[in-house]
């Protein structure tokens, strides 16, 4: 629970029926898929930050990050999921 409490402290997640209006059918606004960005960041990070074994390229860690940053979204409340139309939006490798 802690974890979770520091997580919204540094990152804005909001629950699904306080974002930006999206639909599942809309596009994200900029300042949507900014936060979106950012809230990847910080799980892909806390991800591996105590692994040295990491793979070379940034798209191989993302897809090892990609169940535990679905993991986060979920506990978060955030209605969307990291996967491959979410990745192109966020200009992340697929």
């Amino acid at each position: 629970m802690a974890e979770e409490e520091q997580v919204a402290d540094s990152v804005a997640v909001r629950p699904e029926s306080h974002q930006i209006g999206i639909t599942s059918e809309a596009s994200p606004n900029k300042q949507e898929i900014e936060r979106r960005r950012e809230i990847v960041r910080q799980f892909f990070n806390d991800f591996w930050m105590f692994t040295d074994d990491k793979p070379r390229t940034f798209a191989e860690r993302l897809n090892r990050a990609e169940d535990h940053i679905n993991e986060r979204l979920a506990a978060c409340g955030e209605a969307w999921r990291l996967d491959a139309a979410t990745r192109r939006q966020l200009g992340l490798p697929n």
